[in-house]
């Protein structure tokens, strides 16, 4: 007789079923990163220069692709005397992982590499599926049932868990609109970096032998310097996002080790110091990080710059709410399940304690909602969970209703984050040309006086001061008040 319960968890638990899952998940959520180009392509004049080449939706991308452009050149500089004038600025000793990407594409496709920069971040973005849905696996699978002592989360259970977990992730709308064409910045892979650490970080603190422990530390480590090398502005946040969860795990497995074990975890404490020093990060840097989220300008007459930026601008709880899950019942949903997963997976969820704290975060500027995505997934995959969990007894229809069930939930993701397609660029069209011909007519030494939209652009990339950069948020708050770039003519003693 033909047993549909037992065939059922077999095709779930298989590797093929999870490699055509994974693959599912990642083509929507590449779909709904993709397909604004449409919404481009058929208005030009807000997207394209008249050369045909596609601007960017922001202005930092514009620092990166500066760096790209040397490296395509074969130059490496380290001190730009052109950016922060009179200061200048310095390049980091390693060229960002980002400008390393859009080189080595620009390079190996034979494409402009302003069209690279457009069309890289739903690759880049949708990786963020793969860790969320180890992590939902890792958390949930043979978690002790709190109504069913007697059972536990099974394989087949577990999967199911991680896979919805993913799909919500990836529809998370603050992400979906920070990893879709044209959002060239590291927000991309910041959040995919953070799950990618915690993993590895949960899996040595379960694992049943040292030369696993061992397996899963070396891949932490090398997550956690291609973090450092990918969100190279701010090393403090991914020391905290990707090193506390191994901290937590080296200390939950303690009794594990001897004590000769444990001093093998010196020489990496070690090189992460001096990473860290290498970085020029310090207290100096945790106490700046604080400053940037929580300060305010002190000046009576001038607000702070950053005040005048819509992703630092603070938001209301029920705001947020509806942002991150496309209406605020969702998202309300997603916290009830997760009150629900320490009942499951115990003492595990501490290790999600980094995410919850930058999630919090948002409540201080709406650039930190984007790590709301894996919290608010995991939220709503462990409610899916319980509502499997409750419907064992009708094994044969439980996931299929759980599908449907998600599919409809998931209309309002979909539909905040597909609302954002004719979201247009900070810096139109008309002013990347502008800034050209500036660049053309400009006399020597000229300085450029850059509002936020046109940070790290300059005149066109020419030989030209910037002013007022994107690096700057503090002083000078009399010149952010510029609506955009322009130039100022100095002599040289001034």
């Amino acid at each position: 007789m033909f047993d549909f319960q037992k065939s059922l968890q077999q095709m779930i638990s298989s590797r093929v079923f999870t490699i055509i899952l994974l693959l599912a998940i990642c083509l929507v959520g590449f779909y709904i990163r993709f397909d604004n180009l449409y919404t481009w392509l058929g208005n030009k004049n807000s997207f394209f220069t008249s050369s045909g080449l596609p601007v960017t939706l922001g202005a930092d991308p514009y620092y990166y692709l500066d760096i790209a452009r040397d490296l395509l050149a074969g130059k490496i500089i380290k001190f730009d005397q052109l950016r922060n004038f009179p200061d200048g600025g310095v390049r980091p000793s390693a060229a960002p992982l980002l400008s390393v990407l859009l080189a080595a594409a620009t390079f190996l496709g034979r494409q402009p590499l302003e069209w690279v920069a457009v069309l890289i971040p739903p690759f880049l973005g949708i990786l963020l599926a793969i860790p969320v849905y180890f992590l939902g696996v890792v958390l949930t699978l043979d978690a002790a049932i709190p109504f069913s002592r007697a059972r536990r989360v099974d394989l087949s259970e577990a999967k199911f868990t991680g896979a919805l977990a993913a799909l919500f992730a990836l529809l998370s709308p603050p992400l979906v609109i920070r990893s879709s064409i044209g959002w060239c910045d590291t927000d991309i892979l910041n959040v995919t970096f953070s799950v990618a650490c915690l993993v590895p970080a949960l899996g040595f603190a379960v694992a049943n032998s040292q030369g696993a422990a061992r397996k899963y530390f070396l891949v932490w480590l090398v997550l956690l310097l291609a973090f450092a090398w990918w969100w190279d502005q701010a090393l403090t946040p991914v020391l905290f996002l990707g090193g506390a969860p191994m901290l937590l795990a080296l200390w939950q497995a303690r009794d594990r080790f001897s004590r000769r074990q444990k001093l093998y975890a010196l020489p990496a404490l070690i090189f992460l110091l001096l990473l860290f020093a290498w970085k020029g990060e310090g207290l100096p840097a945790f106490q700046k990080l604080f400053s940037y989220v929580f300060g305010t300008d002190s000046s009576p007459v001038f607000p702070a710059f950053e005040g005048l930026v819509d992703e630092q601008v603070n938001r209301s709880f029920w705001e947020i709410a509806t942002d991150i899950g496309g209406n605020p019942f969702l998202y309300f949903g997603s916290l009830v399940g997760l009150v629900l997963l320490p009942f499951l997976a115990g003492r595990k969820t501490l290790f999600l304690f980094p995410l919850l704290v930058v999630n919090a975060l948002a409540l201080q500027g709406m650039r930190f909602m984007i790590f709301a995505a894996p919290i608010f997934s995991l939220g709503l995959a462990t409610l899916f969970l319980v509502v499997i969990l409750l419907l064992r007894k009708i094994y044969q229809f439980r996931f299929l209703l759980v599908v449907l069930l998600a599919l409809i939930l998931a209309r309002s993701p979909l539909a905040a984050s597909q609302a954002y397609n004719g979201g247009r660029p900070v810096l139109m069209p008309g002013v990347y040309e502008g800034m050209q011909v500036l660049a053309g007519s400009a006399p020597a030494r000229s300085t450029s006086l850059n509002g936020w939209a046109g940070a790290g652009l300059g005149l066109g990339g020419r030989d030209a001061e910037e002013l007022l950069d994107g690096r700057r948020q503090r002083g000078l708050v009399v010149l952010g008040a510029w609506p955009s770039p322009g130039l100022l003519c100095r002599q040289e003693n001034d």
